[in-house]
């Protein structure tokens, strides 16, 4: 149910996304807004600031696979990627291009359509961009940080949120969840013996 513009067939992607399709005369195109569409949660309240990095300096971060994810709205392919089968956790998810928290390790659920999904992102992180490319009209998200690409949102998700983020695996890293050093209480220290009293003398 996650289809992009780059590396997707017009047919293959309406039979994926789930997504409302425009009227049949529209053709692809690779035109998007950045204004937030509706019934998408925690819209960014600020302008993000993109990473001012070029083309070779991505490449070599990244390497091909996933500079043609995050920079150039790719698509890999579905259950393709370890992380879609992932069960929730207590770890987090990061952007792989700038290592910004976007997904608490809880909100991820395991979703048929074969990529990572999850129900809700870190308040701040995410941008909508409404994506109108293959005939479709689809909510992308980008990384408010580095403008990297990661899928689209829908609104067809199983929890409370209603919100299915359907996330490029390669477009994220996974990180543990630190363990937090337990320092052991000082046990107390006995008295020390206080000398006896000299009896006196009789």
């Amino acid at each position: 149910m996650h289809a992009d513009a780059t590396n997707a067939t017009a047919p293959a992607a309406a039979a994926a996304s789930n997504a409302t399709p425009v009227a049949a005369s529209a053709t692809a195109s690779t035109t998007t807004s950045e204004k937030p569409a509706m019934n998408t949660p925690d819209a960014p309240k600020t302008t993000p600031v993109a990473m001012n990095k070029t083309k070779d300096e991505w490449l070599k971060q990244l390497g091909p696979a996933k500079y043609r994810i995050l920079r150039e709205a790719g698509t890999e392919r579905a259950f393709s990627h370890e992380f879609w089968k992932k069960e929730p956790s207590d770890g987090s998810y990061r952007c792989a291009g700038c290592g910004t928290k976007l997904f608490e390790g809880t909100s991820k659920f395991v979703s048929e359509c074969g990529w990572p999904a999850f129900d809700k992102a870190v308040p701040g992180t995410i941008k909508y961009v409404e994506d109108r490319t293959y005939g479709m009209v689809r909510t992308e998200v980008r990384c408010t940080a580095c403008d990297g690409h990661l899928g689209h949102v829908f609104d067809d998700g199983p929890t409370d949120t209603g919100q299915r983020y359907c996330i490029n695996g390669l477009s994220i890293d996974y990180a543990e969840k630190s363990p937090q050093a337990e320092t052991p209480a000082a046990s107390p220290q006995p008295a020390s013996p206080q000398p006896a009293s000299p009896k006196p003398a009789p």
